[in-house]
């Protein structure tokens, strides 16, 4: 697919993507990051300057609006990807407040799940969130 180190790739496919990020980085390069890492927060500007295209990994059966984005299928997930060239750091962040909107009930379970048992993806939750009662 030609994904390299100037690509970022934000994960969205089940409950351990913060496994599947190092599938990504090793295989391509690529910067790669779990959904719900974005989810607390993220700089659009240092996006659209860091980046050539930014990739959403999603489950086959998702329904995602690719408005601006390509959708490619793959043997087990799809792709969306987007050329930052062609995005204003307003639509980059459009784009990832939109995914992180539609996977809302699935970030807020993950951090519950993570909050409980302290074994898989903690990394990815703030101390102060992973922390709090």
């Amino acid at each position: 697919m030609g994904v390299t180190s100037k690509d970022l790739v934000i994960a969205r496919v089940s409950d351990n993507d913060c496994w599947i990020r190092y599938n990504i980085l090793f295989l391509t390069g690529a910067e790669a990051k779990a959904l719900l890492e974005m989810n607390f927060g993220f700089d659009p500007g240092t996006i659209k300057a860091k980046y050539r295209s930014m990739y959403f990994v999603i489950n086959k059966n998702d329904n995602f609006s690719t408005a601006s984005g390509q959708r490619t299928e793959l043997a087990n997930y799809s792709l969306i990807g987007f050329n930052i060239a062609d995005l204003s750091t307003v639509e980059i962040k459009s784009a990832i407040d939109n995914f992180i909107s539609n996977h809302r009930n699935d970030i807020d379970q993950d951090i519950l799940r993570i909050k409980e048992d302290l074994t898989s993806c903690q990394w990815l939750v703030p101390d102060p969130i992973l922390n709090a009662p």
